[in-house]
Order: C-alpha cells, then structure tokens, then sequence
C-alpha cells in the first residue's frame, strides 16, 4: 500500500507543479496586461489634456473673433458717419459755390 500512497503523492505533486506553473505563467501575463493597460491610460490622459487644451485655445480664438467682429462693426458704423458727414459737406461745398457764381454774375 506504500506504494499506491507514494504514487498518488507523486501524482499530486506532479499535478500541483503543474497547477504551481500554470499559475505563474498566467500572473506573468496578467502583469504584462496590467503594464500595457497603464501605458494606455497614460497616453489616453495626455491625449485628455492635449483635447482640454486645444479646446481652451478654440474658445479663446472664437472670443478674439467675436471682439473683431464687434471692432469691425463699429468701424464700418464709423466709416459710414464719415462718409454721409463728407457727402454732406460736399453737397453744402457746392451749393455756397453755386451761390457764389450766381452771385458773381
């Protein structure tokens, strides 16, 4: 019977190795998984940051093109006061110069 004992010790043994190195390998390829998955996240963090960036820059670039277009306005509203205040003096130039002639005559 000591025999039958040491035959199944052996055997369990033989099977707990196995066991023992199966489960060694599978933690190494579960600690290759978790480093691969660390990367990722790292990258997809600096990928976060570099979008929250580029979109405070698109924000601050959408301001500056609002505070142009309000200039813009304002100097088109300026231009056209100018230019109906010249009409208006040139339209007053020539009726004292037609006033003058007539009066010369």
């Amino acid at each position: 019977m000591s025999k039958l004992w040491l035959l199944i010790y052996q055997a369990t043994a033989n099977r707990f190795g196995l066991l023992n190195s199966k489960s060694l390998e599978e933690t190494s390829k579960a600690e290759d998984l978790l480093s691969k998955c660390t990367a990722l996240e790292a990258v997809c963090s600096k990928k976060d940051e570099e979008i929250v960036h580029a979109n405070k820059v698109i924000k601050d670039l959408e301001k500056k093109i609002e505070r142009l277009k309000f200039e813009h306005k304002l100097e088109k509203e300026e231009l056209m006061v100018r230019m109906k205040q010249e009409v208006y003096m040139a339209k007053r130039q020539m009726e004292s110069d037609r006033k003058s002639r007539h009066k010369q005559k």
